[in-house]
């Protein structure tokens, strides 16, 4: 591949066991590998506007995760949890046969990114979290609560989608959903998403998405096993918060927030924006990811 891909990506399939992971291969293969992962109940589109700015030499690997996207949804009957997402990277890595890849996350994309630094450190390399510290903890005393109430979340999901049908929506409506969800998308950054999210039918469109991502798939941690994961990144690693939610993750992080910024390794940068700063503006952080993958690793 030529570098010309960083404009016109290529899309893949890579078979796991219960289907394949969709995506986009960016740059020269013979380049610095890069696996990004994106954030909940979007897609590998969500990375298209921050890749074309880049100035580096990268050969970047965009996924969709399952159930997002055009990858394939998890077996039905599934409780999608957090190890399911890690599993299916792990699938995507053995098949990429990637020894060391830097890693680009958003969000859910970074928790994720989290885990495998601490269950798979000796791939990678270095690592990026756009916008995200932890998932919301769970004391112990509220453990059995939380599982329940998720099981009972499932069963609802599981009936709705057995008995109902999704609801159909014209183009311009469903694009407002996005522009007016919580983190507020733009409509060129709304656009992108779409492309990878709708199915037209008869009527208009639906949202292809596993409906069951919408359910929480964050583990049942404490604060102490949350910061033992974090305690793990040992890798340079760059944080990259929006301003508007910054003081957000001080105040409900913020054992976790103390902990990363004594951590050596760690960089920790703000840029202008919302939660989805990365496609709203990703002007405002290219060059905070530019400079944060060129730089040499300590020997230390």
């Amino acid at each position: 591949m030529s570098d010309k891909n960083m404009t016109n990506p290529v899309e893949i399939s890579i078979p796991v066991p219960w289907g394949h992971i969709a995506g986009k291969a960016w740059g020269n293969s013979s380049h610095q590998r890069v696996l990004a992962i994106h954030g909940k109940q979007d897609n590998c589109g969500a990375f298209d506007r921050l890749i074309k700015l880049l100035k580096g030499s990268y050969y970047i690997i965009a996924i969709d995760l399952p159930g997002h996207g055009f990858s394939s949804h998890f077996p039905p009957g599934l409780y999608i949890h957090m190890i399911n997402y890690v599993v299916a990277i792990v699938d995507v890595i053995k098949h990429l046969k990637w020894q060391r890849f830097h890693l680009l996350t958003h969000s859910l994309g970074g928790q994720i990114g989290m885990f495998l630094n601490a269950l798979v450190p000796h791939l990678i390399d270095k690592f990026i979290v756009i916008d995200h510290i932890a998932p919301s903890y769970t004391e112990d005393e509220s453990a059995v609560d939380y599982f329940k109430q998720n099981l009972d979340d499932f069963f609802k999901m599981e009936e709705k989608m057995k008995h109902g049908k999704p609801p159909v929506y014209s183009y311009q409506v469903a694009l407002e959903k996005l522009t007016n969800r919580e983190s507020v998308l733009t409509n060129d950054a709304a656009k992108i998403i779409l492309e990878r999210s709708l199915k037209k039918i008869d009527g208009g469109f639906t949202f292809c998405m596993d409906q069951r991502i919408k359910l929480h798939s964050f583990p049942s941690l404490t604060v102490t096993m949350w910061n033992n994961v974090l305690r793990k990144l040992n890798c340079p690693t760059l944080y990259i918060f929006s301003s508007e939610r910054l003081s957000v993750y001080e105040i409900m992080f913020h054992s976790s927030f103390k902990l990363i910024k004594q951590k050596p390794n760690v960089t920790i940068k703000t840029a202008h924006g919302n939660h989805d700063l990365h496609q709203n503006h990703p002007e405002r952080i290219a060059p905070l990811i530019d400079e944060f993958f060129s730089k040499e690793r300590s020997k230390l």
